[in-house]
């Protein structure tokens, strides 16, 4: 048990590590490029909303 619980720590800490350094990079970017970064989160944005869109239909299909 003590064992599943180290993994499963190790797992969060390199999850949190990963998370930090795309924040940092992002913010690196956004000060280089401000309108190029923001132009990347607006595509980002409409993607997810587009998949979003095509999940929601096909879960109305099923019903």
């Amino acid at each position: 048990m003590a064992r599943l619980f180290a993994v499963a720590k190790q797992k969060l800490e390199r999850q949190a590590k990963s998370c930090q350094s795309q924040q940092t990079t992002a913010q690196k970017q956004e000060v280089r490029g401000h309108v190029s970064t923001t132009i990347f989160l607006r595509v980002c944005a409409s993607v997810q909303q587009t998949t979003a869109r095509k999940q929601e239909a096909r879960a109305l299909k099923r019903h």
